[in-house]
């Protein structure tokens, strides 16, 4: 089976277990305050790399699954190395930590930058 397709089902398999802990913890606990800003709409023009390493796993999982497939989009790119993306996925964190006032948008042009070369 190819990676891809076993990563795939891995996070589907992770997205139902939490959602079924979620839902019985949701049930007992009153909800906690958010701490992080959540948006209805995200513009990843104004999200900065601080929203990103505060948000929780899922949001952000989502979120730079988003960039990279935007990224993709642009360019007319069909196609990824998964290896390439956990590492420019890295270099996205790694980029966040080191400047958080940064958009997303900049520091993924960031990693793509030094990866390019």
């Amino acid at each position: 089976m190819h990676r891809s397709v076993v990563v795939l089902m891995l996070a589907a398999a992770l997205a139902v277990g939490v959602g079924i802990t979620r839902a019985q913890a949701a049930a007992t606990t009153p909800a906690p305050q958010p701490t992080v800003k959540y948006y209805r709409t995200y513009d990843l023009t104004r999200i900065k790399c601080a929203d990103l390493l505060q948000a929780n796993l899922m949001d952000r999982s989502s979120a730079v699954m988003f960039i990279w497939g935007y990224e993709a989009g642009r360019k007319g790119i069909t196609s990824f190395d998964t290896v390439k993306l956990e590492n420019a996925t890295q270099g996205l964190m790694q980029t966040c930590e080191a400047k958080p006032s940064l958009t997303i948008l900049a520091a993924a042009a960031e990693v793509q930058k030094r990866y390019a070369k």
